[in-house]
């Protein structure tokens, strides 16, 4: 089974190609906050690390970008733009293969930043 990896390209669930990998983050379920609570036991990111994952998503919802944190990510770059980029959570992934990844979603439930 081919591995995710940046540069593969990304089909939504149609088949339709959204662009390709750009960042792989890895999911993070059990950060801890300041306190030593884990996000696990509270599920609550944005309480639990208020601006955390703000900076590293910035333009993405505060729910979203908390969401992606916790699940991982992949940063999508779309082609012909390289100002902006749609994030799919690791989550989101359903199929691997040589040609690409394909997601459980439509390209327009992909958030883009």
């Amino acid at each position: 089974m081919p591995a995710l990896r940046p540069g593969l390209q990304v089909f939504d669930r149609s088949g339709v190609n959204i662009g390709r990998i750009d960042h792989i983050s890895r999911a993070d379920p059990l950060a801890g906050a300041d306190d030593g609570r884990r996000i696990a036991e509270q599920d609550d990111l944005v309480t639990l690390l208020p601006g955390r994952h703000t900076r590293r998503l910035p333009l993405l919802a505060p729910a979203v970008a908390a969401r992606l944190t916790r699940d991982g990510y992949l940063r999508i770059s779309l082609r012909g733009d390289t100002r902006h980029f749609r994030y799919a959570a690791l989550t989101d992934v359903d199929l691997i293969l040589d040609e690409g990844v394909y997601l459980r979603l439509d390209a327009a439930e992909v958030p883009l930043s």
